[in-house]
């Protein structure tokens, strides 16, 4: 099926396209950003998630779910060309702190505009930058609720990607490089998310999304509130009570057989995998 723009927008909460400018791409990914919400529920539930144009449309437009990278990222995709944007695929490693990432099992695009690379990406549950950010500029750029910056990594000829912490360290989430991205690579990326080797998305509830001045996750029991650079803690104690929140404040449409189902996968969780 073709890709239903007007359908993608009012589903974002647009009322009309946003031009292609630096301006209109930040607010395209704030929009998207703050109405689909990363969650790994089909990987959790044993699921392989659709890719398709028809897949896309029926879960995250019309079935009020949100996704992950290579849905939430690939439904973008469809909708830049279409608004004027010139946009390219890359995958990244997840690094999480590490010196150096793993698979290359994370997907964004990389928009030339006004004659500056960004990066863009409303598919990564951590801490991620909520506007495009310059690909031009060396140094610290405040995007959203946090300071980021891109930095080169000599040893592997990639990307990274860094945000700030309150220390002012600097905390690693991924690095890419540039090479040609095919869809059988993002199928590849996509089998991996069920795949039992896969150290967080089978055995993991993930779900996150922005919000004014800061965020909302929920990381298997641990729901976190973070506004402001203020956060609030607290732990799921129910079925009904992660029913509540994956309906409410992180705006899916679930029904609750499938909020029973997540329940029980959030109970047998493995202890977390050390960062």
């Amino acid at each position: 099926m073709a890709f239903d723009l007007t359908r993608y927008l009012t589903r974002i909460g647009l009322t009309e396209a946003p031009p292609p400018t630096v301006e209109g791409l930040a607010r395209l990914h704030w929009a998207q950003m703050t109405t689909l919400p990363f969650e790994n529920i089909d990987p959790l539930t044993g699921v392989l998630p659709g890719l398709t144009n028809e897949s896309l449309d029926s879960k995250l437009i019309q079935g009020g779910r949100g996704g992950y990278c290579v849905e939430l990222n690939g439904l973008l995709a469809q909708a830049l060309p279409l608004l004027g944007f010139q946009s390219r695929s890359v995958l990244a490693r997840v690094r999480l702190g590490a010196a150096q990432g793993g698979w290359r099992s994370h997907y964004a695009h990389l928009v030339t505009q006004d004659d500056q690379d960004w990066i863009i990406d409303t598919g990564f549950g951590g801490d991620t930058y909520q506007a495009p950010l310059s690909l031009s500029t060396p140094g610290e750029q405040v995007l959203g609720d946090g300071i980021f910056r891109q930095r080169p990594d000599p040893e592997t000829g990639e990307t990274v990607i860094e945000r700030k912490k309150p220390d002012g360290s600097w905390f690693s989430l991924y690095s890419f490089d540039r090479i040609v991205v095919t869809p059988p690579d993002v199928d590849a990326v996509n089998i991996l998310s069920t795949h039992p080797a896969s150290r967080m998305f089978p055995h993991h509830l993930m779900v996150a999304i922005a919000i004014p001045g800061g965020r909302l996750t929920l990381l298997d029991r641990t729901h976190k509130r973070v506004i402001d650079g203020q956060e609030e803690s607290r732990e799921v104690t129910s079925a009904e009570d992660l029913g509540a929140l994956l309906t409410g404040p992180f705006r899916l449409t679930l029904d609750d057989g499938l909020i029973g189902a997540v329940w029980e996968r959030v109970l047998a969780a493995p202890p977390l995998p050390p960062r």
